[in-house]
């Protein structure tokens, strides 16, 4: 499963490969989740329709998106099933 981050209309560097994660996909992981999730995906015993692979993918997209919302100063908050977000303005 090989994934390149769209920004930028695909200018963005950074990009996923779960065959081989790069040090980046790993940090990713280690600030969000537990560490059983990085050594399963290094273990290479998993096919790409698991749902724990799965879940780990998601996990590694969500921590690059959050990179590229606080680079653009855009909080969103979670209030029930309901997203919303918000950019800090300067005047």
């Amino acid at each position: 499963m090989l994934w390149h981050c769209p920004v930028g209309g695909g200018n963005c560097p950074y990009t996923i490969n779960l065959c081989a994660p790069s040090n980046a996909n790993l940090r990713s992981i280690s600030a969000i989740a537990y560490q059983h999730e990085a050594i399963y995906l290094l273990e290479k015993q998993w096919k790409s329709n698991d749902e724990e692979i799965c879940m780990i993918f998601h996990e590694m997209v969500n921590a690059h998106w959050e990179d590229h919302l606080k680079e653009l100063d855009i909080k969103y908050v979670l209030q029930g099933d309901t997203v919303s977000s918000y950019a800090i303005c300067y005047v």
